[in-house]
């Protein structure tokens, strides 16, 4: 009886810890979104999540994009990010590589999937790549007036404006890199932009994390804990049983440090991988 609920037991914590893993994986099966990036400060106003940045190594500045195919994009502000390196005075997190939703038009005509998209001359947005200068990176959706009802005038003419996922590889179509800086300098920023941080996505993460630590390690140590001083009493009742249950009881040790490793690990995942 006692060697059977050990077991149910057991199987019982082991399939939740699989649960714990499989359920976030499968989430991020389906997302898109990027998880690690760092916060730089970029002058001008108007900034919003999707506009692409440039930076401009002479002045040692972040600007919003406004060169078609300009050679100093840096990246792609984004929204809510997991793990944010933070720069000193920066507050706008840039990602630089990974799938971003980036903010275009169809100014260089509309946009297919799996062409190359690259700056334009409208600050922050991307237009369809015209075959000279670097890229963005490419589109893996589609930008036109069929699928998007907002526009914008730029210079007398109506252009279809939305935002669509871009793989970024920034640099040359045929490869290379973009603009790197070791130690990002701390700018003063010339008007007030406000940003969202990572808000209550970034909180429901940690507090799952340590909700399934928690009742993991709650779970083995009712459990397997009580069985274990369970077995010991019984060594001293029943000696003639005492290696089956000091098997039993070294069994109870290896699932609650199988359960204690396990539930650090999917905590780990639950924190880092994009949802």
């Amino acid at each position: 009886m006692y060697k059977t609920r050990t077991h149910i037991i057991g199987t019982l914590i082991l399939i939740y810890i699989l649960m714990g893993f499989l359920v976030p994986l499968a989430v991020y099966g389906q997302s898109n979104d990027i998880s690690i990036v760092s916060t730089y400060t970029i002058v001008g106003g108007g900034i919003e999540p999707g506009d692409i940045i440039s930076l401009d190594t002479v002045q040692n500045v972040f600007y919003r994009s406004s060169i078609a195919a300009d050679k100093n994009m840096f990246g792609v502000v984004i929204e809510n990010p997991v793990v944010v390196f933070r720069s000193e005075g920066g507050t706008i997190p840039v990602a630089q590589s990974g799938v971003v939703p980036v903010n275009a038009t169809t100014i260089n005509g509309p946009i297919s999937i799996g062409e190359f998209v690259t700056s334009s001359s409208i600050a922050g947005k991307a237009e369809r790549y015209g075959g000279s200068g670097n890229v963005l990176g490419v589109a893996l959706e589609p930008l036109n007036n069929r699928i998007s009802t907002s526009t914008l005038q730029v210079g007398g003419r109506e252009v279809t404006a939305g935002t669509l996922l871009v793989e970024l590889n920034i640099g040359p179509p045929s490869g290379g890199g973009s603009v790197i800086i070791e130690n990002p300098p701390t700018i003063i920023i010339q008007e007030n932009n406000e940003f969202v941080g990572p808000g209550l996505v970034a909180v429901f993460r940690y507090l799952a994390a340590t909700i399934f630590v928690i009742g993991s390690l709650y779970l083995a140590f009712k459990y397997l804990g009580s069985n274990f001083t369970q077995g010991v009493i019984s060594i001293g009742r029943n000696p003639l049983a005492k290696s089956t249950i000091q098997a039993m009881v070294t069994l109870n040790v290896i699932l609650i440090l199988i359960v204690a490793v396990g539930s650090f690990f999917v905590s780990i995942v639950i924190l880092f991988l994009p949802i």
